[in-house]
């Protein structure tokens, strides 16, 4: 996280993707989502995995904000904090923007009327439920519009 605020700040951009890559690609808390792959280990960081220290979401979010983190590689992010059980902390909020904050609880409240079973609904199945979580995220997060002229 230090070497992506250094290289940020200065405008090191190959630095930057690298430690967008490390960080958001191929550290070691990727495992806590769904289908992930496990870390990378033919690379050549010195980033040693260890469970006990992995970053959270909301710390992702946060540094994606503050770095200008494309926002493909937040996506996952968003989609965890928009499919797990515990309601976002007060703790979790105080470091992301009031946008993000707002755009999460929204995202939570429509994941939820999507997949709550009625019984006009059939019960939701796992994999239909990371669909709706994705399609919700790429809704409230759309990707930048290139301008070209």
């Amino acid at each position: 996280m230090a070497l992506l605020s250094i290289a940020h700040r200065y405008e090191f951009m190959n630095v930057w993707k690298r430690a967008i890559d490390e960080i958001y690609e191929r550290g070691p808390f990727r495992c806590q989502y769904p289908n992930a792959q496990p870390a990378n280990t033919d690379s050549d960081s010195d980033v040693v995995p260890d469970p006990d220290s992995r970053l959270d979401d909301a710390m992702l979010i946060s540094a994606a904000e503050k770095y200008d983190v494309p926002l493909w590689h937040v996506v996952p992010t968003f989609v965890a904090f928009v499919m797990r059980e515990e309601s976002l902390t007060e703790a979790e909020a105080a470091l992301m923007s009031l946008g993000t904050v707002i755009r999460l609880a929204h995202a939570r409240e429509s994941f939820l009327r999507k997949t709550t079973t009625t019984p006009a609904k059939p019960p939701s199945v796992t994999g239909h439920r990371e669909a709706v979580a994705k399609s919700i995220a790429r809704d409230l997060w759309p990707a930048p519009r290139i301008k070209l002229f």
